[in-house]
């Protein structure tokens, strides 16, 4: 009974017999172009998932961060003063501006020189100051 000789590996070689028939050896080579093709195939999946976990995180992040995030920082960021507690826009101060130049245009002054602007802003600033002071007490 003659029975075919294996192949067998010695280090990184692989030793195959003179008797050794090609149909008993089924290693899958993947070749580099298989690996390729494979990623092709698949890749989208797999970006489709990334992508959908990176949303879902985010929104996640968001709504379990408790507005702690970029609007917090925006706040943050146009916040000018805090009196009593209470912080003061940078809005805020520019529509009370606007509005008293409105108001000293309307009074027959047409012209605005640098002065006068800081003034009406620097009138603003202490009224809104006075305001949130009283407001307080």
């Amino acid at each position: 009974m003659q029975m075919a000789a294996e192949p067998f590996l010695i280090g990184n070689l692989l030793y195959l017999s003179p008797d050794f028939k090609k149909d008993t050896f089924y290693p899958k080579k993947i070749s580099f172009m298989s690996a390729l093709q494979f990623l092709r195939e698949k890749a989208g999946v797999l970006v489709a998932v990334v992508i959908g976990l990176a949303l879902f995180i985010f929104v996640i992040g968001d709504f379990f961060g408790g507005g702690t995030g970029q609007s917090a920082k925006a706040r943050k960021y146009y916040e000018i003063g805090t009196i009593g507690g209470e912080s003061l826009s940078y809005q805020e101060f520019e529509t009370e501006v606007s509005n008293l130049i409105e108001i000293y245009k309307l009074s027959g002054n047409t012209s605005l020189d640098e002065a006068t602007t800081e003034s009406i802003r620097e009138q603003t600033w202490q009224n809104m100051i006075r305001e949130r002071i009283l407001d307080n007490q």
